[in-house]
């Protein structure tokens, strides 16, 4: 029996025999667009964060998408000459104008997307997140006790930290590591200087506290969310130093400038470590 759809020479469709395949492809396609699309904006979100450790990553779904983009358009301007004979030209035309109409707005606002899906899908190529984080850095609002810059790379990543007068040490690196979801960050180096200091000294249980002005010799140590280790050392007026674990009192007295840098390939946990009956630091992939 003879197939009641198919047109006879003078309605001649292009790809007319592929009328069924074309339509699997281009949905597959749609299906691969909105998988990467909607993974790619996931990661972006975290931009606004100042989060830039997925870079590469990002860049694979931005390329992708594009991509998919491209062939979901191609096949669909395919499959157009069916559609423009079977639904269109014997139903749509005649029974639905109005759903006709919203169709070609469809079409129209599908065309004008190609170029920029493309256009980003370039950019990908060379788009640089240091240029976004300046921006990003530029635009928020200020901070009562930090002010922070960074400036990402693909396997690592470092902040310029400003504690103002008043903050207290431990808690404002606290705040920040929640707030930057850093998870294996190291303090490079400090420079500034503190009115109140508050040390637990080696193998001693409690904290000890000074006040008056100090310079702050050396602070190390990382700190993650949700974890922190550190060790500060100080000098008085006279030159006298003291040192230990970092502990919750410790205030600025002017300034204090630090250099944080995270790695992106790992993460901090602590783990009970039966040597030393303590939690230890364990390091691991992310």
């Amino acid at each position: 029996m003879a197939d009641p759809c198919t047109p006879d020479a003078l309605h001649a469709i292009t790809f007319y025999e592929a009328r069924r395949l074309l339509p699997v492809l281009h949905d597959a396609g749609t299906v691969v667009l909105l998988g990467a699309s909607t993974h790619h904006a996931l990661q972006t979100r975290h931009y606004l964060r100042g989060r830039f450790e997925r870079v590469a990553l990002e860049r694979t779904y931005a390329r992708v998408a594009s991509v998919a983009y491209a062939l979901t358009f191609a096949l669909g301007a395919i499959v157009y000459a069916s559609y423009r004979y079977h639904l269109r030209g014997l139903y749509l035309d005649r029974y639905a104008p109005f759903h006709f109409g919203l169709f070609d707005v469809k079409e129209v606002f599908a065309a004008l997307t190609l170029v920029v899906a493309l256009a980003l899908g370039a950019r990908s190529f060379t788009f640089e997140p240091r240029v976004l984080a300046a921006l990003l850095a530029l635009a928020a609002p200020g901070c009562a006790t930090t002010t922070a810059t960074t400036a990402p790379v693909e396997d690592s990543r470092s902040f310029v930290l400003r504690l103002e007068p008043g903050a207290d040490v431990k808690s404002s690196l606290e705040a920040f590591a929640r707030d930057h979801h850093l998870r294996a960050a190291s303090v490079v180096s400090a420079v500034g200087s503190l009115t109140d200091v508050g040390l637990r000294f080696a193998d001693k249980p409690d904290t000890t506290r000074f006040s008056g002005h100090f310079e702050v010799v050396s602070l190390s140590g990382y700190l993650a969310e949700g974890e922190l280790h550190l060790h500060l050392a100080v000098s008085d007026g006279e030159g006298r130093t003291i040192g230990g674990h970092v502990m919750a009192g410790n205030r600025v007295y002017t300034t204090l400038v630090l250099a944080i840098d995270e790695h992106l390939r790992y993460r901090y946990r602590r783990e009970h470590d039966a040597k030393t009956n303590r939690d230890e630091l364990v390091i691991g992939p992310r």
